[in-house]
């Protein structure tokens, strides 16, 4: 699927990249590296490793034996899509969280890389949060596997920089996000920054008011990137590893960090 979507970004473009390839792809590949060298190191506290250490001892309704296989597998997918959410949502508005998404959110230009552009910390908390979960509903190891697998490609896909045609992208992301949903999500506008939490499914937006029909400057010509860090040096591995612990200067649209939602869009475009 990374060559897929390279091929695809290649061939249909979506928008133009403020830098290119050569800027970004060193830096995002190296903290992606760093992110797999540290999922190794902490293979047991992995939520795969926690339904395995669960399994066989009846824990959390989930694992309840008069439901079939399979409902516990889609119980479990749901759950997760929604715990990630949620997840999303804490590291946008909790002030100790948001340092370490900001670098997620610094990216100039947005491509099925940014998708795995995470800081270790927030990989590492991630990782412990999602046990939890597992460990306290009894989710089933291949429960946790396949949702890994989908969460991991559909990162991938709604970070993607290409194009779908309008009317099937409309009905798309009734059902799952979008790379056009997703882009709002990473606008320069705190207000827009702050919707679209989802990963996978499109769902709980829409339930928990927090969905954005589409940017206020249009896809082509929106800025993506967060404040006072619209520059090419927030792409360099070092910088990426310290962008947590750093600080910055206020503008217009803030000073690097998350605010709450002023409003979102409509799915005709205006305000509530």
């Amino acid at each position: 699927m990374f060559a897929a979507l390279a091929l695809l970004e290649l061939a249909l473009p979506d928008r133009e990249a403020v830098d290119g390839r050569k800027q970004r792809w060193p830096g995002n590949l190296l903290i992606i590296l760093m992110g797999n060298l540290l999922l190794r190191l902490i293979g047991p506290l992995l939520p795969y490793s926690a339904a395995l250490f669960i399994e066989g001892r009846s824990w959390g309704f989930v694992s309840l034996g008069f439901m079939p296989f399979w409902v516990k597998v889609v119980i479990s997918v749901l759950i997760l899509d929604a715990w990630i959410y949620l997840q999303h949502v804490l590291f946008h508005r909790v002030k100790f969280l948001r340092p370490f998404h900001r670098m997620h959110h610094s990216d100039t230009h947005i491509d099925f890389t940014t998708g795995f552009r995470m800081h270790p910390v927030e990989i590492l908390l991630s990782a412990l949060y999602k046990s939890f979960l597992v460990i306290a509903l009894g989710i089933p190891a291949f429960g946790v596997f396949l949702f890994e697998v989908i969460l991991n490609a559909a990162s991938m896909f709604s970070h993607g920089n290409f194009r779908i045609s309008p009317g099937f992208e409309k009905q798309l992301r009734k059902v799952i996000i979008t790379p056009q949903m997703h882009r709002t999500h990473h606008s320069l506008h705190a207000d827009e920054r702050n919707s679209n939490y989802g990963f996978f499914l499109s769902v709980w937006d829409r339930i928990f008011s927090t969905y954005t029909h589409r940017p206020r400057d249009g896809q082509r010509w929106m800025k993506v990137g967060m404040p006072g860090l619209l520059t090419s040096r927030v792409n360099r591995i070092d910088r990426m590893v310290i962008e947590p612990f750093l600080k910055y200067p206020r503008t217009e649209e803030g000073d690097g960090n998350f605010t709450r939602p002023d409003h979102v869009s409509r799915e005709d475009g205006s305000n509530v």
